[in-house]
């Protein structure tokens, strides 16, 4: 047992240190009572708010281990930190209001996700390969992002430029090549439950009118 877990009784400052320190066995230490650990995987729950430090990094590593869905398969997006000031530059690019900006960045993440899912399971199907148009190298899930943001950034030039990079998304996502990937990670998911979980430092309201003040 490692000694300098032993002499903090109650954890480290943070998850992140915690996950470092431990690494694969950080399981071994996490508390798997907390209430909000099996709603956190019910079917129905895309999306889990809470402040700095209220567990949710601790939460998504628990995906990983967790014993809901047997033989599943977790990728994990941490460190947002690493691509916020990236995104906050998109969505100032992507219009002056939020009614215009966010069904552009609803395909923003719609193609970031799915390359983010291809780029994880390239190696189990040709079809998912042969959609990973990014991150050649595996470049980790949080690097891809902002890969990706940088990408879209420099393509988009003022209101017309961006509707012209999302009108290419929606083409891409609809094309036969990703079509066929995302066939493919359908086929596997019936075998192996996929379970994306991505950190990130956005505001978002509980109720529809708080969203609407964000």
């Amino acid at each position: 047992m490692n000694p300098s877990i032993n002499n903090q009784p109650f954890g480290e400052v943070a998850c992140e240190t915690e996950i470092k320190l431990l690494q694969d066995r950080y399981r071994e230490y996490f508390f798997e009572e907390a209430p909000f650990n099996k709603p956190s995987l019910a079917i129905d729950t895309y999306l889990i708010i809470g402040r700095r430090g209220s567990g949710k990094t601790s939460l998504s590593q628990y995906f990983k281990f967790q014993k809901r869905f047997p033989n599943s398969h977790a990728i994990i997006v941490d460190n947002p930190d690493i691509y916020q000031s990236a995104l906050t530059e998109l969505v100032g690019k992507a219009a002056q209001t939020l009614d215009l900006a966010i069904p552009r960045l609803v395909k923003v993440w719609e193609y970031i996700i799915w390359l983010l899912i291809f780029n994880d399971l390239s190696t189990r199907h040709p079809a998912i390969e042969a959609a990973c148009v990014h991150g050649e190298g595996k470049i980790g899930a949080t690097n891809l992002i902002l890969e990706l943001i940088k990408l879209f950034i420099n393509k988009t030039v003022g209101k017309d430029g961006t509707e012209l990079i999302t009108s290419q998304m929606e083409r891409i996502i609809s094309s036969s090549i990703v079509e066929g990937a995302k066939n493919a990670v359908y086929a596997i998911s019936r075998d192996i439950p996929i379970i994306l979980a991505i950190d990130s430092l956005e505001h978002y309201g509980k109720t529809e009118s708080k969203a609407e003040t964000l």
